[in-house]
């Protein structure tokens, strides 16, 4: 409750600040008698430089707050307390297993965390003249064995293997590199 707090006081200082630039590089140049504020500092433009110095400080707060996301936990209970593995960590380690698999040219895991459950989406390209549905129980028993046995996590709920491209055998790598998006 305290982080939703101090969220929604961030969120209004900023969005008064940046009314505030605004209307300061609005009173420069569209009605300069509005408030004078260069009057006072004896400088002719300092409303327009603090309003544009306001704006692009916040603009800068936003684009850190985007890319500063935290790094998500999936924790779990063991003897001795609680064990914390990365969404980042158990993706990289899904990609490895499914690259054991020849025919897979490229994959991109999502992890999707419930309360009590662990889900894993896998978007994959692979080589043409293999049997998808063998090839994918195949990777999703290996998937579930692998997390079971390396991570130590039991409750693996779902594996789901989507094929985004069915590459054939004579087309170079550079295709078959090419970013996949999870959200379709």
């Amino acid at each position: 409750m305290k982080i939703a707090v101090i969220k929604f006081w961030d969120i209004l200082v900023s969005i008064l600040l940046f009314l505030i630039g605004i209307f300061l590089i609005y009173d420069h140049f569209f009605q300069p008698n509005f408030i004078d504020i260069d009057y006072y500092y004896h400088e002719y433009s300092l409303g327009a430089i603090i309003g544009f110095l306001i704006i692009f400080s916040v603009i800068i707060r936003v684009i850190i707050f985007i890319n500063s996301r935290n790094e998500r936990f999936v924790d779990f209970d063991s003897d001795d307390g609680s064990v914390g593995i990365s969404d980042k960590a158990m993706k990289d380690f899904v990609d490895r297993v499914a690259y054991e698999f020849s025919s897979v040219k490229h994959a991109h895991t999502k992890v999707i965390s419930t309360k009590g459950s662990l889900g894993f989406i896998l978007k994959i390209k692979i080589l043409e003249g293999n049997n998808i549905l063998e090839l994918s129980q195949q990777m999703q028993s290996r998937i579930r064995q692998s997390v079971m046995s390396s991570l130590g996590i039991e409750n693996v709920e779902n594996v789901s293997i989507k094929v985004s491209e069915i590459i054939k055998k004579d087309v170079s790598s550079e295709d078959s590199n090419d970013n996949i998006s999870l959200n379709q």
